[in-house]
């Protein structure tokens, strides 16, 4: 339940509502809903219908709105704003919108020049240099621009939990420009991250968070297919979608030496590739280029800096979740509703979707309307395994590509003891399965991807061609069994191969590399 105050003054109770005579509309709205997102204030809109008691006290732009949420345990804020519109309707109700606390922000302004602007040995100074010392300028930098707004407006936003690191800064403004657009130009363009509004009692809180790992507040409620979820569309998109890098000096001259190149990547003379995002990305040819990159130290910590990139940047898609729910909120007032900027579980199984996200945006409907809007964003999710930026579910390991096996020195005599390191793969689903031509031809490389459910066994064929020189074709028989009888396991079999002419005999089939565990 909700209520909404104006300078403390009560505008809306549906329990006063409700008891009220006939035609007593003191504590009526005729609708009302409040729009709630991480990196905003918020927005409120309500209409008051004719007769109520507030029409004509409501300023614009004067006092504050106060949205609290009403529960069994006690009342909380979960809005602060003011009015920034009024509009008289035929029926002469009339309609508000509100604008959330963030917006204060826009109230002052910070004149030109430069930050640092401090000179030693000022106080200030000392500050400033301490905080690039603790890599924490942005933290600094958030307290001093709220602490001067709140000093020209006699505003109270306090600033909250910083996660966003940060060394020296060097900021030059020639422009008059208001606090909030500082804040933009100083710190959200330069070192990325969340602000977020959180509210105790009636005190504004302004987070900056470094991403969306740094949200660790969980909804109470959980969206179940057949329970409460209603509606739910998932759009998957991609950009920038690559799978191999070029790095480069800083003469802009390819790195030319071998690579000792971890699990999961391989070089291919200039390039590091990922094997695990070639099949799902699509994007085999594709090479990026990474000036940007420091690459210092010897061969084997500039490998590891560039495959930590690659393992992060490559084959990245994006998930956007909109989902419309049943709040049990609306029947259970013991119940929590749902939040923005909180993790919620989303278990729908015949949509393969078994996972929790951080809400975006949520719509509310004051009035007791038990529908509410979620949006759950963009999320990048990396397809490689500690790039994985998205938030699982229970136990991560098996939500995100594990590395099963990896064969670093082929050998010819391979067999399915070479694998009982695997143990149980019950936990995976989807498996990819990389080979290589032979113990002397490690380079050339391929594999196939295999979909084997619960109580299944498969027998996969992964393959690998030889197109140098004539054409070849090998492969290596793989059976992957999550019988129950038979247990969770995977076996070799044999294979065949065709060599091309003028080359060197090479085994009689491929060599498995590389397996990897998927749950989808």
């Amino acid at each position: 339940m909700y209520q909404i105050y104006y300078n403390d003054s009560l505008v809306y109770d549906p329990r006063s509502a409700n008891a009220a005579e006939p035609g007593d509309v003191s504590f009526s709205v005729l609708d009302a809903q409040l729009k709630l997102a991480v990196g905003s204030g918020g927005q409120l809109t309500f209409t008051l219908p004719a007769g109520h008691p507030m029409i004509g006290t409501i300023e614009l732009k004067s006092g504050v709105v106060k949205v609290v949420e009403v529960l069994p345990g006690g009342s909380s804020t979960v809005f602060l704003g003011r009015v920034i519109s009024d509009e008289m309707n035929f029926d002469n109700s009339h309609s508000y919108q509100c604008e959330g606390a963030l917006a204060f922000l826009n109230d002052s302004v910070v004149q030109p020049g430069s930050f640092p602007p401090y000179a030693w040995p000022s106080a200030d100074y000392q500050e400033y240099q301490a905080a690039v010392t603790a890599n924490t300028t942005p933290a600094y930098r958030l307290g001093k621009l709220l602490e001067a707004h709140n000093a020209m407006t006699g505003g109270s936003i306090q600033l909250g939990l910083v996660t966003v690191p940060g060394g020296a800064m060097d900021y030059k403004a020639t422009d008059w420009l208001t606090t909030w657009e500082r804040i933009n130009a100083e710190l959200l363009d330069v070192f990325g991250g969340f602000l977020n509004i959180r509210y105790s009692g009636d005190t504004v809180y302004l987070d900056y968070l470094a991403s969306t790992a740094d949200f660790t507040d969980w909804n109470e409620q959980v969206i179940s297919f057949g329970e409460n979820l209603a509606e739910i569309t998932r759009k998957t998109g991609s950009s920038e979608t690559f799978n191999a890098v070029l790095p480069i000096q800083s003469n802009g001259d390819p790195i030319l030496y071998p690579f000792f190149v971890p699990d999961g990547q391989y070089d291919d003379g200039k390039y590091v590739k990922s094997g695990f995002v070639m099949a799902p990305a699509g994007a085999e040819n594709n090479v990026v280029t990474v000036e940007e990159m420091t690459l210092t130290g010897s061969g084997a910590q500039v490998a590891q800096k560039v495959c930590d990139w690659l393992d992060a940047n490559a084959g990245t898609v994006v998930n956007s979740l909109t989902v419309r729910a049943y709040d049990l909120s609306a029947s259970d007032p013991a119940t929590e509703p749902f939040r923005a900027g909180k993790l919620v579980r989303i278990m729908d199984p015949p949509h393969g979707i078994r996972e929790a996200y951080l809400v975006m945006g949520v719509t509310i409907d004051l009035t007791g309307g038990a529908d509410v809007d979620l949006d759950l964003g963009a999320r990048a999710t990396s397809l490689t395994s500690s790039g994985a930026q998205r938030i699982i579910e229970e136990d991560t390991s098996k939500r995100v590509p594990q590395v099963l096996y990896r064969n670093s020195s082929p050998s010819s005599s391979q067999s399915s003891g070479d694998l009982s390191s695997i143990g149980d793969i019950s936990a995976y689903n989807l498996f990819f399965i990389e080979v290589c031509w032979s113990t002397s031809y490690t380079s050339h490389r391929g594999g196939t991807w295999v979909y084997v459910p619960d109580g299944n066994a498969v027998i996969a064929h992964p393959s690998v061609d030889w197109t140098d020189s004539g054409t070849a074709h090998a492969y290596r028989q793989v059976t992957i069994n999550k019988s129950a009888s038979a247990g969770a396991q995977i076996s070799l079999g044999t294979g065949n191969s065709s060599t091309p002419s003028g080359t060197s005999s090479g085994t009689s089939y491929a060599i498995v590399t590389t397996i990897v565990g998927y749950t989808v």
